[in-house]
Order: C-alpha cells, then structure tokens, then sequence
C-alpha cells in the first residue's frame, strides 16, 4: 500500500491560488460564452455547446501567456476572454484569418 501524503491537499491549494486568474479565466469566459449561445438560440446541440464554450475558454488562458510575453498586466486576459466569448469561436477564427490574410503574401 503506498504511503499517504498528508501535504497534497496543500499542495493542490498552492496550484489553485497560484493560477487563480487563469481559473478565473477560463470560467468567466465559459459562462458567457455559453450565456451567449443560449441567447442567441441558434445552436441546439449540447455537444457543439460544450465544445465552443471549452474552446472559448481555452483560447482566453492561452492569451494570458501572450500578455505575459508583451509585459502587459495578466488580467488584460479577462477582457480578451470576455471579448471572445461574446463574438464566439466562429467570429473569432474568421478575424485571425482575415488578419493572417492581409499579413502573408501569397506565392501564385
């Protein structure tokens, strides 16, 4: 029988509060993305619900390291989480590549 850690739950609590704004994060943004879809109505399956909500969230904790890169505050990602949530996935894949359009010169 393996030996009990009693400091794991201190370990786990550590983890939590040291990303406490990524949890943040990616909560605020899954709750108004998903918000989002149900006003809208359009969508119906709860599995593409799920997915777009999850993929919002992602997309806003890994903007986090990108502020961190640029030296700018952190919690600018909740703004970008919210402002991602509220377009959705599809809108905001249509602006990066409309953006990465314009920046890249095709070779014909």
């Amino acid at each position: 029988m393996p030996i009990k850690n009693p400091d794991v739950w201190a370990t786990i609590w550590g983890w939590v509060v040291l990303h406490m704004n990524s949890i943040n994060n990616f909560f605020l943004t899954f709750i108004i993305a998903f918000l989002r879809i149900v006003y809208v109505g359009k969508e119906r399956k709860c599995w593409r619900i799920l997915v777009e909500c999850l993929l919002c969230g992602s997309l806003a904790i890994a903007s986090e390291s990108l502020f961190e890169y640029f030296q700018m505050p952190a919690k600018l990602a909740i703004a970008l989480g919210a402002i991602i949530a509220m377009f959705g996935i599809d809108q905001v894949r249509l602006f990066a590549k409309h953006y990465v359009d314009k920046k890249v010169v095709k070779i014909e």
